[in-house]
């Protein structure tokens, strides 16, 4: 398969040792802050770095952020007491904003996103999509996997759950191939299945408000127990108060996807599907959206959830043809943030910028497939 990589994988894992020699030389007091994007794929990455960082002596925190945080980041940073810490990592999103809250600390960003890969421009700074030519790059949680995985003892299904970040499949086998005949392999012995209803367990829980201190603690002592199955039997109270959890997650998501199904709003022209929900929806969002793309196959897919002064918006393309931070990103730069792959994006923009955000999408679209039309017609 061709990854279309201008750099082979050990190069690129030879620019982590680089910035892990950086954080020895710099760690006085020998504590670290991982801020991690509270996904899947941001919790993968944390736990192969936090792992690594421990077995050569690091104390590590580990702290879960979203896009939503970004929207009053220095109330998300005074939670954090960043004075505590000599050095901060930040793993699986960037924002500008990192630049200059974070100038007093040593800091590092390991990130795969393509729409912020032009700011990482010196060493502490890496942004694996400036390695590849291709739209689709491989996750962050297969990319730290891959550089540990010789470091660490994991269990061996977890190279699965790696694989399986941030829907890049075919992509994370750049650095997790399919057959590795140096260790023992579980893609062929232990069924899928199990894997994907572990990871669903886990993403069931994504922006959901909770009455625990987050997802990646559940996570890292899942993982760390050895056992795929742990998080079904565990007597954990976290693990026991989430297992409750999903069981209402499960009724509201399944009324959030009749409602979606019923109510949205469709462009035809524009192939653009509008879904409109409320702040209290927002942690549910995410579960019902990969079943609506299929749903409306061929179209675009657009949330946006109400908050009290602004919008949150999450894109997802129909097609690896349209680049969603290419071509929107310039559009809505002046009033909306926006970031995340070329394949499903998201933002926020207040409210009194609706209308605009709205006229300036539709137009966007109507243009761009007349003009796809004209080109499949000639």
């Amino acid at each position: 398969m061709n990854f279309g990589n201008l750099i082979s994988k050990e190069e690129m894992y030879n620019k982590l040792d680089v910035l892990v020699s950086k954080i020895k030389s710099i760690s006085e007091n020998k504590k670290i802050l991982i801020i991690t994007h509270d996904d899947l794929d941001g919790f993968v990455s944390a736990y192969c770095f936090e792992k690594y960082l421990e077995s050569i002596g690091f104390k590590i925190e580990i702290k879960e952020i979203d896009y939503a945080d970004l929207v009053d980041f220095n109330s998300y940073c005074e939670k954090l007491t960043l004075n505590k810490y000599n050095t901060i990592v930040v793993l699986d999103i960037f924002d500008k904003l990192f630049l200059t809250m974070f100038e007093k600390n040593n800091y590092f960003f390991v990130d795969h996103h393509d729409g912020s890969k032009q700011y990482f421009v010196n060493e502490n700074m890496i942004n694996i999509s400036n390695y590849f030519n291709t739209d689709v790059v491989p996750s962050m949680g297969a990319y730290l996997y891959g550089y540990t995985k010789d470091k660490i003892n994991f269990p061996s299904w977890f190279s699965l759950v790696a694989k399986f970040t941030d829907g890049t499949y075919e992509s994370n086998e750049f650095f997790i191939p399919l057959l590795d005949e140096t260790e023992n392999n579980y893609f062929r012995s232990l069924p899928r299945q199990e894997i994907i209803e572990f990871i669903q367990f886990i993403n069931d829980f994504y922006n959901n408000q909770l009455d625990i201190n987050g997802i990646y603690p559940v996570f890292r002592e899942c993982v760390d127990s050895g056992n795929l199955f742990y998080y079904l039997f565990s007597n954990s109270k976290d693990i026991v108060y989430l297992r409750n959890l999903k069981k209402k997650i499960d009724v509201a998501k399944n009324k959030l996807l009749s409602k979606c199904l019923i109510k949205n709003k469709i462009y035809p022209r524009e192939k653009l599907v509008l879904f409109q929900i409320n702040e209290k929806e927002i942690g549910l969002r995410r579960l019902v959206h990969n079943t609506l793309e299929y749903a409306f196959d061929k179209y675009n897919t657009l949330f946006l959830i109400k908050k009290k002064d602004g919008y949150v918006l999450s894109y997802r393309t129909n097609s690896l043809k349209f680049d969603v931070i290419k071509y929107l990103k310039p559009i809505y730069e002046s009033y909306c943030e926006f970031g995340g792959h070329s394949f499903a994006a998201g933002g926020y923009f207040r409210s009194e910028f609706k209308k605009r955000f709205i006229k300036d999408t539709l137009t966007f679209f109507k243009k761009y497939y007349s003009n796809e039309n004209k080109i499949e017609e000639q």
